[in-house]
């Protein structure tokens, strides 16, 4: 049916990446900050789980200021100890 044309989709993973290149260096956003940015608070969840996908993917993840995302408590967000300790060093430097 004409009614449900691809164009009439959203294409959340560019959505998001475009959210991401918004945040200023220096400031940080969280999950669902970037989730309510796309439409639906809920999909906090769906945001942490592209930015893992996208982390196996250097030459996305390296295009995307991924350090900017922190959890709602202000917490480190990035799951493996080398990853918080990479996150820590960028927004320092940026500070």
């Amino acid at each position: 049916s004409d009614v449900y044309k691809r164009q009439d989709l959203p294409d959340l993973p560019t959505d998001l990446r475009r959210f991401l290149l918004q945040v200023p260096a220096g400031e940080v956003t969280t999950f669902g900050e970037l989730a309510t940015a796309l439409g639906d608070r809920t999909a906090a969840r769906w945001v942490a789980t592209q930015l893992a996908v996208w982390r196996n993917d250097r030459t996305v993840f390296s295009t995307i200021p991924w350090h900017r995302v922190v959890k709602r408590d202000g917490e480190l967000a990035s799951g493996t100890s080398e990853q918080r300790q990479s996150q820590s060093w960028l927004l320092t430097r940026e500070a």
